[in-house]
């Protein structure tokens, strides 16, 4: 069984990992294995045109979609585990939609929103529409942590005196941390990966990276496009490491209750 398992994960990895030694190929990218090592890839990505002004734009979008996605997705998050199950059910399904939806028809959406809005082309247009994709994530993720709360802990802290905000401040959030924090992730790789949307609501001044690397890839070949590619894969893998420790963190913060003998 592991071997079959490790089969598997190897043949869903294999076109990923290959992009790495080309990112060091130089102009040789269309043989494998690479015959020549070079930092031609990544120097082109340094003084390249708009390839960092795209990464900056990128950062910045998805940091902020980031954030708003935690603040409203705690929210939300609060508001579904408190409302009745039939309130629930329906809050969730609503939640969802743009998830469930294909991406090409939300983008075809917001496309005729942010022009009505005269925000097309943007940073705020960009945050606007990502935030719709990453708020999901970020609900479930934190709905999750919520619903594994114990509640009998923030009503010993009230019983003792401590008012709510304090309540939240010193025993919700701490234990809601990993929660939080795996939704903010979650958000960010959302809005930061985007390619589809962001093919329709471009601009001449908004250009996020993935959609810069799509023109690169379909108009002219940069060998640029192979490091970004290995960047990319590293901060992708360093999300899921922190992801993993996240979880673990969160199952040995939670309390343990001890029946009396």
């Amino acid at each position: 069984m592991r071997a079959a398992v490790a089969l598997v994960l190897l043949f869903l990895l294999a076109p990923a990992l290959i992009v790495v030694p080309l990112s060091f190929a130089g102009d040789a990218m269309t043989r494998f294995p690479p015959k020549q090592f070079s930092f031609l890839a990544y120097q082109n990505y340094l003084h390249g045109p708009g390839w960092v002004d795209s990464t900056v734009f990128s950062l910045t979008m998805a940091g902020t979609v980031m954030v708003l996605a935690v603040v409203i997705g705690t929210l939300t998050a609060y508001g579904i585990v408190k409302a009745s199950r039939r309130v629930r059910r329906t809050l969730s399904i609503l939640v969802l939609l743009p998830m469930m939806v294909p991406t090409i028809i939300f983008a075809i959406a917001v496309y005729w929103l942010l022009a009505d809005l005269k925000i097309l082309g943007t940073l705020a247009g960009f945050i606007v529409a990502n935030l719709v994709l990453a708020v999901p994530y970020a609900v479930i993720t934190i709905r999750n942590g919520i619903e594994g709360l114990d509640p009998s802990l923030a009503k010993a802290a009230s019983t003792l005196g401590a008012r709510p905000a304090r309540v939240f401040v010193k025993v919700t959030a701490p234990l809601l941390f990993p929660a939080l924090a795996a939704g903010a992730l979650f958000a960010f790789l959302v809005a930061f990966d985007e390619v589809v949307v962001a093919q329709f609501i471009s601009g001449s001044f908004a250009v996020p990276l993935p959609k810069r690397m799509w023109d690169g890839i379909l108009f002219r070949w940069d060998p640029a496009i192979s490091a970004i590619s290995t960047i990319q894969i590293a901060i992708t893998v360093a999300v899921l490491v922190m992801l993993g420790l996240l979880h673990r963190r969160g199952q040995h913060a939670q309390p343990r209750t001890e029946t009396p003998s």
